[in-house]
């Protein structure tokens, strides 16, 4: 039985959604409405990555496969490390729909906290780039380009995860403006340093790749301060709870929680990055051309990454405020796949003139072409299992997901690829059929568990 608060506090500012929708049109508009501007946030949140590519593609393949190659790994440690930080997406936004404001603000203090550990630990690996790589057969003349650009990304890491950290507490509570407007203006800079630095102008040498990781860095701070001080009122109350925060038994609790998202969204970013070491294999066109289609299936598939946190913004607040959340799942899941074969009708349509955008080389070019007809499938996939992870994950239910990418991804879509590229002689191609597969059977194991969890309710975390 549900009892509603005799008091809301002003502060709440987004409790409308936690209350039903009147139907399922009600509820898939309400859903575009809190989408967009996280998709927008998202789509300009990773352009940084994707000017770095695009502003080195037109220096040389080297440059542009050894920025690829650094992105992969600096993703693949990064990705993980934020994927426990989003463990605040449940937290957060069940706090808001049970009108608990204190818990919100606590959640942040000890995210903070938590937030700094991790981003030493990302350092820590990015030190180890050139080892790393090398360890994984890349093209050595890449690899010295990806060390240059890696390091230069560690200045602004701490600026990176505090961004992220708030805009991810931000958005849980259903405030989407600021991590907009600051990812926006932040993305400007970043293009005039891309140009400044990787090409030598206003008065500085032409750098190559490592000028984009000194650029990137650069806005990196530059949006931390923006949704810092656009937010301020918001998260200031926060700092009553650092003093708690800073204990091991404060912090710390968030940890059992968040790993399972962080190995979730491991044990995807992982694959991702083996099957571009596997690319690297061929050499650097091979791997140029597996970053360019890698590059715009991120595009679409980060419009869908908004439709999903959205999701668990709407779902997390239904869950603690005691309504029912099938309405939301559905309403979800169409969007998701409606986003998606949009982009994959544009893939399968376009596909040179799309990977012409990154590159001038017709090796890179050529071999990009093949890939984007597959991504058609991949697209549809992609987005059914992000959505659908982004529900669990609004819903509490976070545990289970990572042994379905362990299953879909490492023991039946990766070895697939490898045995097409190997034994196949598909070259980059086979890689992404085994991607896809994996990323189907994934989708359909997420989408039977949404059907599980929204069945009971969700789970209060």
């Amino acid at each position: 039985m549900n009892v509603e608060p005799p008091e809301t506090d002003p502060r709440l500012a987004s409790a409308g959604l936690s209350r039903p929708a009147p139907g399922l049109l009600a509820e898939l508009v309400l859903l575009v409405r809190l989408a967009w501007p996280v998709a927008i946030g998202q789509l300009a949140s990773v352009s940084m990555y994707l000017t770095d590519n695009v502003m080195v593609g037109h220096v040389s393949k080297v440059e542009m496969a050894g920025v690829a190659i650094g992105v992969w790994w600096f993703l693949s440690v990064f990705m993980p490390m934020t994927g426990i930080l989003r463990i605040l997406d449940p937290i957060v936004s069940q706090a808001v729909g049970a009108r608990d404001e204190a818990g919100a603000e606590r959640a942040l203090a000890r995210g903070a906290v938590l937030a700094g550990l991790l981003a030493l630990a990302t350092a820590l690996c990015l030190v180890a780039t050139g080892p790393v790589l090398a360890a994984f057969g890349q093209p050595a003349e890449a690899v010295a380009v990806a060390v240059r650009f890696s390091r230069n990304l560690i200045p602004g890491l701490p600026a990176t995860f505090g961004f992220f950290l708030l805009r991810t507490w931000l958005q849980a509570r259903g405030e989407m403006r600021p991590g907009n407007v600051a990812i926006v203006l932040a993305n400007g800079l970043n293009v005039l340093l891309d140009w400044a630095f990787v090409y030598g102008h206003l008065g500085s040498s032409a750098m190559g790749g490592a000028g984009a990781g000194v650029a990137t860095s650069i806005g990196s701070w530059f949006q931390l301060l923006i949704i810092a001080g656009l937010s301020v009122r918001m998260w200031r109350p926060s700092l009553a709870y650092v003093r708690d925060a800073m204990a091991f038994r404060s912090w710390s609790r968030l940890l059992p929680m968040g790993l399972p998202l962080g190995l979730q969204t491991g044990t995807e970013i992982w694959a991702f990055s083996a099957a571009g070491w596997m690319a690297g294999w061929l050499g650097s066109a091979a791997l140029s051309a597996h970053l360019i289609a890698i590059n715009l299936a991120s595009i679409s598939f980060n419009i869908a990454l908004g439709v999903s946190t959205a999701a668990a913004t709407r779902v997390g607040q239904l869950v603690g405020a005691g309504h029912p959340i099938r309405r939301t799942a559905i309403a979800a899941q169409l969007c998701g796949l409606g986003v998606m074969s949009v982009f994959g009708l544009v893939f399968a349509l376009i596909p040179r003139q799309l990977a012409q955008v990154y590159s001038d080389d017709p090796e890179v070019i050529d071999i990009a072409v093949q890939l984007l007809p597959i991504a058609v499938a991949f697209q549809l996939f992609d987005g059914t299992q992000v959505v659908a992870f982004g529900v669990l994950r609004g819903a509490g239910d976070v545990r289970l997901p990572t042994v379905f990418n362990l299953v879909g991804f490492w023991l039946i879509g990766l070895p697939l690829g490898y045995w097409l590229l190997v034994h196949g002689g598909m070259g980059v191609p086979g890689v992404w059929m085994g991607l896809a597969l994996a990323l189907g059977i994934v989708s359909v194991l997420l989408v039977l568990r949404v059907r599980w969890t929204v069945a009971r309710g969700g789970f209060r975390v």
